[in-house]
């Protein structure tokens, strides 16, 4: 429902609280069809936005290496719920870096949480592009935390 439909309503239900009723409400009157209408909406919402489950990964190809890099990605993704959600991509933003991101060919909406970055897309289904590259922590050999000290080839599902 939208927010001046909501207002009028609202509005509409205080003044007749507002006003002393003589008798109940008769059939047909103009107030037991706004009760109706009140029940009809409230019956009729739409669904309760996801909170689980709402993003499913089909495809994720990684190109590229990683010296001198970045690493090319191609991730191709469905929303599973109506509406928006945020899906899951890399992480955490400390240990890698993304950059040029696209949705389909058009900026990607991508940001981050405290340990990764995610989407919000409501797209059903959809393909990112982007690059993404390991950040150097100060004092490290090599653009990978632990023991790998590099990597090349290309992942595909």
């Amino acid at each position: 429902m939208t927010r001046p439909l909501r207002r009028a309503l609202a509005a509409l239900l205080l003044a007749l609280l507002a006003t002393p009723f003589a008798h109940a409400q008769s059939p047909g009157s103009w107030a037991s069809q706004l009760d109706e209408l009140t029940h009809w909406v409230e019956t009729h919402r739409g669904p309760a936005p996801c909170t689980a489950n709402c993003f499913a990964l089909t495809r994720l190809r990684i190109t590229g290496a990683l010296e001198p890099g970045p690493l090319q990605f191609e991730l191709e993704g469905a929303v599973l719920a109506p509406g928006a959600v945020d899906g899951p991509l890399f992480g955490p933003p400390d240990h890698v870096r993304l950059d040029h991101v696209t949705q389909d060919g058009l900026p990607a909406a991508v940001s981050f949480s405290d340990n990764r970055y995610f989407v919000r897309t409501d797209a059903r289904r959809f393909v990112l592009r982007g690059s993404l590259a390991p950040r150097r922590r100060p004092g490290s050999q090599g653009g990978v935390p632990g023991a790998l000290g590099s990597a090349r080839g290309t992942v595909c599902c």
